[in-house]
């Protein structure tokens, strides 16, 4: 049987930890990137802004018929 010293075990524990502390950190960021920009879209919408830019762009097309 092979016999791993406790020292190894150790030091691949603290290498996963590490390593599995990056990725978290990388997935909370990117969790409060995505969730910041659906709060500005639905703030967006709330505020019709939307629907501002829709009319204005549909008013320029009406212009450039005449």
């Amino acid at each position: 049987m092979i016999e791993i010293p406790i020292w190894l075990l150790a030091v691949i524990f603290i290498i996963l930890a590490y390593v599995g502390w990056k990725i978290l950190k990388f997935a909370i960021k990117v969790f409060l990137i995505i969730l910041a920009a659906l709060i500005a879209v639905f703030l967006l919408d709330y505020f019709h802004i939307f629907s501002l830019i829709k009319s204005f762009l549909a008013g320029f097309q009406i212009l450039s018929r005449i």
